[in-house]
């Protein structure tokens, strides 16, 4: 009998340590929660190794080259063009890279939430023309400057679960310059470029595994996301990790795709890779 009191008692002690475990550990992660997850701003810069999978359409051609006929009508265009498909991974470009800068930015209260994410790219390669004696020092420029912006409104926030609504509008700029020297003196040069703006509708999705660990998601889409010939879209997903209630990193890939029947379109197709982003809360 006395051995089972024990045994009872026991039993109970432990239940008990078990629920007051639980009861802390909770309080400690709403404590870290209160910490961690009371933020308005959360800013800073990331490197996204991208690459372009795509087409490029009617691009300047080098002094002295034939000119490149494209078949008639293809894809979305209205005319014919020339075009030269490009699969050219961040391995295949980084020393090409000549410029790079990119930044991104998120403001949220109770109801709503604002946010922004920018990024540039200039690329330089060299190249050969057939009078290398007359244009020399002849290099080759890809300018990619693209960014979204969206304003929305928090539809569900949760301790733990977070979705956000938003309009707003993203952009690509495009500009493909060739350059050379009349003799090595007299620079020349010549270029195409084109602006692209569209309306968007997008989404956030976070999950907070804990106080410091977050999956976080991010997808737009175009307003003619269900025509054929005239649809962008864009997604993102990571995991941030928290090191300080001021400073979190993310691990992520993001992915976006243009295609546009604009006749005046320079680029069509994919920028993808994988993204490391630094960033402070406050």
């Amino acid at each position: 009998m006395i051995a089972n009191k024990q045994l009872i008692s026991t039993i109970v002690i432990f239940i008990l340590l078990q629920v007051f475990a639980t009861d802390s550990a909770a309080q400690n992660f709403f404590e870290k929660d209160s910490t961690y997850n009371k933020w308005h701003f959360r800013t800073g810069p990331y490197v996204w190794l991208l690459g372009f999978q795509g087409t490029i359409i009617r691009p300047p051609e080098p002094p002295g080259n034939p000119p490149v006929e494209g078949p008639p009508e293809i894809g979305t265009l209205p005319e014919a063009a020339p075009r030269y498909d490009i699969d050219l991974s961040f391995r295949d470009i980084r020393h090409s890279i000549k410029f790079a800068l990119m930044f991104t930015g998120q403001y949220r209260n109770d109801f709503m939430v604002a946010q922004f994410n920018v990024s540039s790219l200039v690329l330089r390669s060299g190249f050969k023309t057939p009078f290398d004696f007359f244009l020399q020092n002849s290099f080759t420029d890809l300018t990619y400057v693209g960014g979204d912006f969206g304003l929305g409104y928090r539809l569900i926030k949760k301790k733990q679960f977070d979705i956000d609504v938003l309009l707003g509008a993203k952009f690509a700029y495009f500009k493909v310059g060739i350059t050379s020297e009349i003799f090595g003196r007299k620079p020349v040069s010549i270029s195409r470029d084109n602006l692209w703006v569209d309306p968007l509708f997008a989404t956030n999705i976070k999950y907070r595994f804990n106080s410091k660990v977050e999956i976080v998601s991010y997808g737009d889409l175009g307003p003619g996301f269900f025509a054929r010939d005239d649809f962008s879209y864009q997604y993102i997903i990571g995991i941030n990790y928290l090191f300080t209630k001021s400073f979190l990193t993310t691990l992520g890939y993001r992915h976006i795709y243009y295609e546009t029947p604009n006749k005046d379109a320079l680029y069509q197709g994919s920028i993808k890779g994988p993204l490391l982003r630094l960033c402070f809360q406050f």
